[in-house]
């Protein structure tokens, strides 16, 4: 997957938000990109940075989506961090699958292995 980094090497914006990553300015916020071209960004400066990734998303549809698009540029190490569905009346019996799914992307940030986190 080398070559879709090599690919982003060669542009003079992708140089520059390097530089801003390793210089800490953080939260970085690009614009007027593609959906696709979204992940390969973020799965680029992950791999280049040795570094963890954590995108926040408009809704939780989206953030699916580039999860699966992560997934092809970066592989095994992207999660998806379920959202808490919101209750505004008490409930008796509540499933605990986004308990144990926001668990378990907690476990693997724990492990110090660069990961991304959608």
């Amino acid at each position: 997957m080398e070559v879709f980094v090599d690919l982003l090497r060669e542009l003079a914006e992708f140089d520059e938000l390097m530089k801003d990553i390793k210089a800490n300015k953080t939260p970085i916020n690009v614009l007027g990109v593609s959906d696709s071209v979204k992940a390969h960004l973020i799965s680029s400066a992950c791999r280049l940075t040795d570094r963890s990734g954590f995108i926040v998303t408009a809704d939780e549809k989206e953030a699916r989506e580039l999860t699966e698009d992560l997934r092809f540029f970066a592989g095994e190490r992207v999660y998806f961090f379920p959202a808490y569905d919101l209750q505004f009346y008490d409930v008796e019996a509540r499933g605990l699958d986004v308990t144990r799914a926001r668990l378990g992307v907690i476990k693997e940030l724990c492990s110090n292995e660069p990961c991304i986190v959608v």
